[in-house]
């Protein structure tokens, strides 16, 4: 655990209106654990004053308590964890009262769907028109013969091969995509999230 020295952690269980005594002696107690939503601490023999979860109580500069008692006022047993010693105790949590704005995050919108069955052949077509605002794009050869994927200029041997009965996703490109086959005739279907 970060930043403990001379520290002991002890688990508890207490059950329902019972009170336990540990005869440990320390500067500070801390509250790692706790399933109830409070219960009853002091030092030595003060007064129980109500504690929870990340509960931090620290004796006087120079001071000890020799002994901690825990008191459980719940209906139900009361399992905890609390952290006894001396030395400085940090679990390195930073926690942060009041609001913050976040900004700069793009707003969310649904992804919208479109497809398209195109027929490719031995002449280099155009599967889908360029759309500045596309996730991605699917494109299945549902074919028996390969198709190859490029731009305009795509050329049978010079493209992204997709063989006949598979698929291949694009993300992330807004461009116009073609495509080409060196078998007339072939179903290629095209999936746009935008």
């Amino acid at each position: 655990m970060a930043g403990v020295k001379g520290s002991r952690m002890f688990p508890l269980k207490v059950a329902a209106g019972e009170e336990v005594t540990l005869n440990v002696s320390g500067e500070f107690v801390y509250v790692l654990e706790c399933d109830q939503p409070s219960f009853l601490m002091a030092m030595d023999e003060s007064g129980l004053d109500y504690a929870k979860i990340r509960t931090y109580v620290r004796v006087e500069q120079g001071a000890e308590y020799r002994s901690l008692r825990i008191s459980n006022p719940n209906a139900g047993a009361l399992n905890l964890k609390v952290i006894a010693g001396f030395g400085e105790y940090s679990d390195d949590e930073v926690l942060i009262g009041g609001s913050i704005t976040v900004s700069n995050f793009p707003p969310t919108t649904a992804a919208t769907f479109s497809t398209a069955a195109v027929p490719v052949g031995v002449a280099a077509v155009s599967v889908i028109a360029a759309n500045a605002a596309r996730k991605s794009v699917t494109i299945q050869n549902n074919g028996t013969a390969e198709i190859e994927l490029g731009g305009a200029a795509v050329a049978v041997g010079a493209g992204l091969i997709v063989a006949g009965g598979t698929a291949y996703t694009l993300d992330k490109t807004t461009a116009e995509i073609f495509a080409i086959s060196g078998t007339d005739g072939q179903d290629v279907r095209v999936l746009e999230e935008a």
